[in-house]
């Protein structure tokens, strides 16, 4: 009687495909930081949200350096 069900909890906002998005975009320089990111986004989110999902990626609060020539 004490097993854990599936689907308890709050579901997350972004699915794989879109952090995959998110990440494409900043890497490839379409996006600069969270702000633009949020700004391609279609879906109602925050920009703490964004950041937050950048962040558990692994890209902390930098923006993308512009490769000179």
């Amino acid at each position: 009687p004490y097993y854990v069900r599936p689907g308890r909890g709050r579901k997350p906002m972004f699915d794989q495909y879109e952090l995959c998005c998110m990440r494409r975009d900043i890497k490839s320089g379409r996006a600069r930081d969270g702000a633009d990111v949020h700004h391609l986004l279609d879906k109602p989110t925050g920009q703490s949200t964004v950041r937050r999902a950048l962040a558990n990626m692994g890209l902390h609060g930098r923006i993308r350096r512009r490769k000179p020539l």
